[in-house]
């Protein structure tokens, strides 16, 4: 084994965690990027409890295409990976009045709320 000065060896020391420190902030930067949006809320009755079974028909206004969701136990749905643009929605229930949300705007990267009652 070869013996190094002690001034050296925190030099190598030094370099070693400062590559360590550039690696991990260069994976930080390196996140991976999405080129969806997201519509997400809840549903609820006019007394503001949970609507659970409820139906959420969302639709595109750029190619008209549709996509239903069943509103979950804690009354949210969620629409994930949408393409940017305009939609609606339509919140249908047994027993319930239908209510219709337009001109919801999804951006790249966000979460767009919309809450029915």
């Amino acid at each position: 084994m070869v013996k190094m000065k002690a001034g050296r060896r925190v030099t190598r020391t030094a370099v070693m965690l400062l590559v360590g420190i550039m690696a991990a902030m260069s994976g930080r930067s390196l996140k991976a990027q999405t080129n969806y949006g997201a519509i997400v809320g809840t549903v609820t009755d006019a007394t503001g409890a949970d609507l659970p079974g409820a139906t959420v028909t969302l639709k595109s206004a750029a190619t008209n295409a549709t996509q239903t969701a069943t509103v979950g136990a804690g009354g949210t749905y969620n629409f994930l990976n949408l393409n940017p643009g305009t939609y609606s929605e339509t919140f249908s229930h047994d027993g319930f009045k239908s209510v219709m949300r337009n001109e919801i705007d999804v951006t790249i990267g966000g979460n767009t709320r919309v809450d029915a009652a």
